[in-house]
């Protein structure tokens, strides 16, 4: 299965600005008026910020993630070590000052990871996990009140396998992905609804603007690998006969940000509800996406 207008057949002309990105192989391809910006970046274990209103990136020694509040005004970081406390935590940035306020999370031998900025850019959610032997499991989620700089944390009666909480789009809720299905669950922890729509995608926000969408890989009963889903009803609204190595989530209501191959390399894409690819975003080389892992990181301006 291919795209109806393959990646590589698109023109990248209109572009007002290309950026490099230090220590990677990815250029991106920006204009001003995007709904969407790339803010920071990982790659291998290096974790870079952009700054604000530039096209500079810098690196950020001792953290593990950062991601920037929608806005751009402050990011939030993971730092590498525990507090001498022996607690997690998590780092709010004001990028305009510099200044940073630090948060404390859960203690060791938990962590606290995977920072979602709500949608508002009040609060801050982040998954509560341990390691078991090799293995790590997930116990529950945190929040963070970004003004009042305070941290609360729901445990879960029982653990979870490895993966991240998300908010829901009016932050009233949070949703894990188990066993290939979405699971909904309210912020006081008790679970309310299971989705069998697919695995979310694996960007900053998986639902659409309006909220009333997400994106999907498809379930297995499926032909298409790429499904679109209801919200509200919890069902399957589209299929897309598309072949992408990833799904970042939505440029706008009707558009979505995927990874292609592309001439033996990739390429970063927006692509329409039917899989026409009418954008490139970037491009990267098979290395800076095989071998180091690079990940952009995405926020509403």
């Amino acid at each position: 299965m291919s795209a109806s207008l393959t990646p590589a057949a698109v023109a990248q002309t209109a572009a007002d600005t290309e950026v490099e990105l230090p220590g990677t192989g990815v250029v991106l391809h920006e204009k001003s008026t995007d709904r969407l910006l790339v803010t920071a970046y990982t790659v291998g274990d290096d974790v870079y910020l952009r700054d604000k209103g530039g096209d500079r990136f810098t690196k950020k020694t001792g953290y593990t993630e950062i991601t920037v509040s929608p806005g751009g005004a402050r990011a939030a970081g993971l730092r590498d070590k525990y507090a001498s406390s022996g607690y997690d935590q998590v780092v709010i940035i004001d990028r305009a000052a510099g200044t940073a306020k630090f948060i404390k999370t859960v203690k060791d031998p938990f962590i606290t990871a995977a920072l979602y900025w709500s949608r508002d850019g009040r609060k801050i959610l982040g998954t509560t996990q341990r390691k078991s032997g090799k293995v790590w499991y997930t116990h529950g989620f945190s929040v963070i009140d970004v003004a009042a700089g305070t941290h609360s944390e729901v445990r879960l009666p029982k653990p979870l396998k490895d993966h991240s909480f998300e908010w829901s789009p009016d932050a009233r809720g949070v949703y894990i992905v188990q066993d290939k299905k979405i699971l909904e669950y309210g912020l006081d922890g008790k679970p309310r609804r299971t989705l069998d729509v697919g695995v979310t995608a694996s960007g900053d926000d998986v639902f659409s603007p309006s909220g009333k969408r997400l994106l999907t890989w498809c379930p297995k009963r499926y032909r298409e690998p790429v499904c679109v889903a209801d919200r509200r009803s919890g069902k399957v609204v589209k299929r897309l006969a598309v072949d992408p190595e990833h799904l970042w989530g939505w440029w706008d209501e009707s558009h979505l940000m995927m990874v292609y191959k592309n001439d033996g390399a990739y390429r970063s894409v927006v692509t329409d509800l039917n899989g026409k690819t009418t954008r490139v975003l970037a491009d990267i080389t098979s290395a800076a996406w095989k071998k180091d892992d690079v990940y952009l990181s995405y926020t509403r301006r």
